[in-house]
C-alpha cells in the first residue's frame, strides 16, 4: 500500500505559516531621559532673501552676518523641519510661488540641533 506525502507537506507547510518563519530577537531599549545625554540646539540669526519652490522641495535662501548665504531645502512631502507657514507667497497667480514679499529682509533664526541638522525655522523677535 503507497502512503500519500501530501498530508505530511501540508502539515509541514501549515506549521511554517503559523510559526512566522520568524525568530523573535530582543532589541535593546534606550532610555528615554538620560540625565548625561543633553541636547544643546545652536541658533544663527539669518536675514531671509528669497525662496525657490520646486515639485518636490522648496529652497529657502538665507544671508548670515558674514554675507555667506545659507541654503535650507525643505521637503514638499515629508517636512522634517518646523517653519513659518507664510514664508511663501501665495498669492502669487502664475507659476510657483515665491518668497513672501512682506518677510524678504526680515531676520530669522535657524535653529540647528547637536548633530547640525535644521529642525527649526523662525521669525526673530
Amino acid at each position: 500500500m503507497k502512503k500519500s506525502i501530501f498530508p505530511t507537506i501540508l502539515l509541514l507547510t501549515f506549521l511554517l505559516a503559523a510559526c512566522g518563519g520568524k525568530k523573535e530577537v530582543p532589541t535593546e531599549q534606550k532610555e528615554e531621559n538620560n540625565p548625561t545625554e543633553q541636547t544643546t540646539n545652536i541658533e544663527e540669526k539669518v536675514v531671509y532673501k528669497e525662496a525657490v519652490v520646486y515639485a518636490g522641495s522648496t529652497d529657502f535662501v538665507f544671508e548670515n552676518g558674514k554675507k555667506e548665504t545659507i541654503m535650507i531645502r525643505v521637503s514638499n512631502e515629508e517636512n522634517t523641519i518646523k517653519f513659518p507657514g507664510n514664508m511663501l507667497d501665495t498669492a502669487t497667480v502664475e507659476g510657483p510661488p515665491g518668497a513672501n514679499p512682506a518677510l524678504v529682509g526680515k531676520s530669522f533664526l535657524i535653529i540647528k540641533n547637536s548633530k547640525g541638522e535644521v529642525i527649526e525655522i523662525k521669525l526673530s523677535e
